[in-house]
């Protein structure tokens, strides 16, 4: 287990690539799992059920292992797929461990909100928040470059992409 943790952290620090992880379908479970369980505390302050925490969560692995799933079958990769799919969900998850304390106090007044400007965050909450969001979407870039053998802009404009499209799909699917 501590090996594991130490891979999906030094990919967490791009010194490791998700060739690096054993292709289990085991493995994969236990990944989405971790990766479902660590975004449900703040999930369930944020949103009126539980259903639809659930509903979202699910929509956002879905979006995530299709995604995936084309770039690799486009690109030719398709072997590539479940080592890169159980990186996405194990790294994923830690990012959701780390910045989830930070969300979870905030998160019922957040859900409250017509504007940003109702609130006072703390500004340490605010840079933490955006520092690890912006390190996870280089972790990603990371990982689909890696996935598909491109150059790091490649998977940063693919990380990019498929965060622009699931801000839309979870958006409208979630707005009242």
């Amino acid at each position: 287990m501590i090996n594991l943790l130490s891979v999906f952290w030094r990919i967490m620090l791009r010194k490791s690539s998700p060739e690096e992880l054993p292709g289990s379908n085991f493995l994969l479970i236990s990944t989405f799992v971790f990766f479902l369980l660590s975004q449900i505390p703040v999930g369930i302050r944020l949103y009126e059920s539980l259903g639809e925490v659930f509903q979202l969560l699910f929509l956002d692995a879905i979006l995530l292992s299709v995604w995936l799933r084309i770039i690799v079958q486009l690109s030719g990769k398709l072997d590539r797929f479940k080592q890169s799919l159980i990186a996405l969900f194990g790294t994923g998850g830690l990012f959701n461990l780390m910045v989830g304390p930070f969300l979870f106090v905030y998160a019922p007044y957040l859900k409250e909100l017509s504007s940003l400007d109702e609130i006072q965050i703390p500004a340490w909450i605010t840079l933490i928040i955006f520092i690890v969001t912006i390190w996870s979407v280089l972790v990603m870039a990371h990982i689909f470059s890696r996935a598909i053998s491109k150059t790091p802009s490649v998977g940063l404009g693919l990380a990019l992409v498929y965060m622009l499209i699931s801000f839309l799909i979870s958006s409208s699917i979630s707005a009242p």
